[in-house]
């Protein structure tokens, strides 16, 4: 992933590197490794933040509480929840 990210980059790729780790972080949590897939959704989010991509944003948040609600983190994930909320209205997507 690291090789693919440094391409990304130089190419202007932000954008698709992000989306990649939120894809690939998606996989990770459906085979169960929780671990791998939050800190992809944690890159994800990082990316989304730098581009301001409020959709993006939101997304990651919805995919971040859906992880800590499977691990019984139901604070951290109502927290998830409520940003991405935030970010919808803020953003008009409701």
């Amino acid at each position: 992933m690291r090789d693919v990210d440094g391409v990304a980059r130089e190419a202007g790729r932000e954008r698709l590197i992000g989306r990649s780790a939120f894809a690939l972080a998606g996989v990770l949590h459906r085979l169960g490794r929780t671990d791998e897939a939050r800190e992809l959704y944690l890159q994800s989010l990082g990316r989304a933040d730098r581009r301001r991509s409020g959709f993006d944003l939101a997304r990651v948040h919805d995919a971040l509480a859906e992880l800590d609600t499977a691990e019984g983190h139901l604070v951290e994930a109502e927290e998830h929840r409520t940003a991405a909320r935030t970010l919808r209205r803020r953003n008009g997507l409701v």
